[in-house]
């Protein structure tokens, strides 16, 4: 049987895994997002078990246990049921085992929240899959899989993965640590691949090129392009734009107005922002009190002035006061920042889906207040992908500096655009409630 056709390989997967593995024992593959490097690892591991009779064990390395489940059911089976009926290839999958065999070949699933799992000697193949993820922490590589290529040094060794960063809690991060060594690698020992998401040709540009549009310059680079990126470049807004919004003359706008609150604890301010068609009004700060019917009744005294037709309230702190606000006869909404998004696929929580609007809104024409505090909040936020390469923001915990309170408040005022689809005059209707 001809494999590379009768598979479906893909011209970059032949290239790595039927070609360069043949000649080198070390290979590095940095990726962007929707190569088909999952899919390309269980062909050639099929491949391998059915035509290389001296691959007796292959270990493969992921995330957590679960992605492995799913890989088998979703790349694996599909195939070797195939296989079977046509070819009489034979397999078995233990689940409680986490093997996968195939005409005696037995592939151990096992993965990086469970390392004390990593055991064996010898493996012929190793497969170390999300790289940018499991080798943030050094532990996995050097007590685990170092030691096996000691075992047995003939040993092919595949770390491969969308990159997360050169750094990781300050130090180099082993993948791009791995990909650097293995660029310069005079030996013959290491290869190394870089493939962005456009090499896959089962994606097409224009798909492409749409999320591109949506998704900020930091993200594109590290998850379509497959870059290593340090973490200050990660930011969210880029700073020129941001001081362009602020020069922006607004322009009347007879649109309702939407108010977004975040409220503050301790000595963090609550801020108030209220947005009208393409222009955010300047900020409203308070100096937070710990008693909330005094917060809510100094509230209620700028939005009676304001007239908001809604008000968003970030659910946080803000309990208390969206309840007493409804007793004042607001229309109010209170928002979890962490709750599940409208668009799930994209972002890792309704936070970063808000935080995303206020970017378009900004690059979109959008004005904004001479706020130097707001303009140095805005140009500190960081962003990085989650696990399943959605936006995430990271959390104010794991950054130094004051909490993003004005950003919070701007952001809440784009929480209707997911709640009505954009049609500002549904809000109207009585009793929202919480989401």
């Amino acid at each position: 049987m001809k494999k590379n056709s009768v598979l479906g390989i893909l011209p970059w997967q032949a290239k790595v895994f039927l070609e360069a593995s043949k000649k080198y024992r070390r290979i590095a593959i940095q990726k962007g997002r929707r190569l088909g490097y999952t899919y390309g690892l269980a062909l050639f591991l099929i491949i391998e078990a059915i035509t290389n009779r001296d691959i007796d064990q292959v270990l493969w390395g992921d995330t957590i246990a679960s992605n492995n489940i799913r890989y088998v059911e979703r790349y694996f089976k599909p195939i070797l049921k195939w296989l079977e009926r046509d070819f009489g290839v034979r397999w078995e999958y233990r689940k409680q085992a986490s093997e996968l065999e195939i005409n005696g070949t037995v592939i151990d699933f096992r993965s990086a929240d469970r390392p004390m799992n990593w055991e064996g000697f010898g493996y012929p193949i190793i497969i170390l899959n999300e790289a940018g993820i499991i080798l943030r922490d050094t532990y996995l590589y050097e007590n685990a899989v170092a030691p096996m290529l000691l075992d047995n040094p003939n040993s092919l060794l595949i770390v491969g993965g969308t990159p997360k960063g050169k750094r990781w809690r300050g130090d180099l991060h082993k993948f791009y640590q791995i990909c650097e060594m293995a660029k310069t690698d005079k030996t013959g020992l290491w290869k190394h691949f870089h493939f962005t998401t456009y090499d896959n040709p089962l994606n097409t540009k224009e798909s492409i090129d749409e999320f591109i549009k949506t998704m900020p310059k930091s993200v594109v680079r590290q998850e379509i392009y497959g870059e290593f990126i340090d973490v200050l470049e990660a930011t969210m807004f880029d700073c020129d734009t941001v001081h362009e919004a602020m020069a922006r003359e607004a322009q009347p706008s007879n649109h309702v107005k939407i108010t977004g609150i975040d409220v503050g604890w301790a000595n963090d301010l609550t801020v108030i922002a209220t947005r009208q068609g393409q222009q955010i009004l300047p900020l409203i700060p308070i100096v937070p009190v710990r008693d909330d019917m005094a917060m809510a009744q100094k509230i209620a005294q700028h939005l009676y002035h304001i007239k908001p037709k809604i008000v968003f309230v970030d659910y946080g702190w803000g309990t208390g006061i969206v309840s007493y606000l409804r007793d004042m006869g607001f229309n109010v909404v209170g928002v979890f920042f962490g709750s599940k998004a409208q668009d799930p696929d994209k972002y890792a929580n309704k936070k970063a889906e808000m935080y995303d609007a206020l970017r378009q809104f900004i690059e979109r024409g959008g004005v904004l207040p001479d706020d130097s505090n707001l303009a140095k909040e805005l140009c500190s936020v960081l962003i990085e992908p989650d696990s399943r390469g959605r936006l995430k923001i990271i959390s104010k915990g794991d950054t130094e500096g004051e909490s993003p309170n004005r950003v919070d408040a701007c952001s809440l005022t784009f929480a209707g655009n997911f709640y009505a689809g954009g049609n500002e005059s549904a809000y109207d209707i009585p009793s929202i409630g919480t989401w």
